[in-house]
C-alpha cells in the first residue's frame, strides 16, 4: 500500500506488482549472465604459438576450422590446411594465438606482422571461435591480445578482412 498526500490509502495494483518483480528477475539474471560469462572469458588461457604450433596441434584445430569455415578443410590434410589459413602470406611470418578452455581448444587466430614503405600492421588472417563459445567475449579477448602482440611487434595498427559465418545468429 502506499500513502497519498491527502492520507488516504490506495492498493497497488497486483499486475503492475507482478511486472515489476518479473523484471528485477530479469536485471538479476542478466547480470548473473554477464558475470559468469566474464569468469569464463577470464578463465580462457590465451597462448602465442607459431605455425609449427599450429600443424602439431591439427588434431584440435581441424574441428575448430571445419566448424567456422564449413567445406575449408575437405580433403586436406594437416599442413596444407594451415597453409590455406595463412592466405597468401608466409607461413613462417604466422603468429598463432590459441584459446583454450577446460574442453581444449576454442579459439585460434593467425596473424601476419606488414612491414612496408606504405605500411605497418598485424594482418588478422583468420578468427576462429567454437560456436558453444561464440558471443561469450571470446572474440574479443583473442582481438585484444592480438593488440598486444601487434604493440610486442612494434606494429602501430591490426588490420583484416572479415567473412560472415554461415551460422544464423
Amino acid at each position: 500500500m502506499d500513502t497519498k498526500h491527502d492520507g488516504r490509502m490506495r492498493a497497488w495494483n497486483p499486475t503492475v506488482l507482478a511486472a515489476t518483480a518479473a523484471a528485477a528477475v530479469l536485471v538479476l539474471l542478466h547480470a548473473r549472465r554477464r558475470r559468469l560469462r566474464a569468469a569464463w572469458v577470464a578463465s580462457v588461457r590465451v597462448t602465442r604459438g607459431s605455425v609449427d604450433d599450429a600443424r602439431g596441434r591439427i588434431g584440435s584445430l581441424r574441428p575448430l576450422v571445419e566448424e567456422c569455415f564449413p567445406g575449408m578443410m575437405d580433403g586436406d590434410d594437416g599442413e596444407d590446411t594451415v597453409d590455406q589459413l595463412c592466405g597468401f602470406y608466409e607461413p613462417a611470418d604466422c603468429i598463432a594465438l590459441f584459446a583454450d578452455d577446460d574442453e581444449g581448444l576454442c579459439g585460434l587466430a593467425l596473424l601476419f606482422p606488414v612491414r612496408s614503405a606504405r605500411e605497418s600492421s598485424l594482418y588478422i588472417s583468420a578468427v576462429c571461435v567454437r560456436a558453444s563459445c561464440q558471443r561469450r567475449g571470446l572474440g574479443g579477448r583473442i582481438m585484444r591480445t592480438a593488440s598486444t602482440v601487434a604493440a610486442d611487434e612494434g606494429l602501430p595498427t591490426l588490420a583484416g578482412s572479415v567473412q560472415a559465418s554461415e551460422q544464423q545468429r
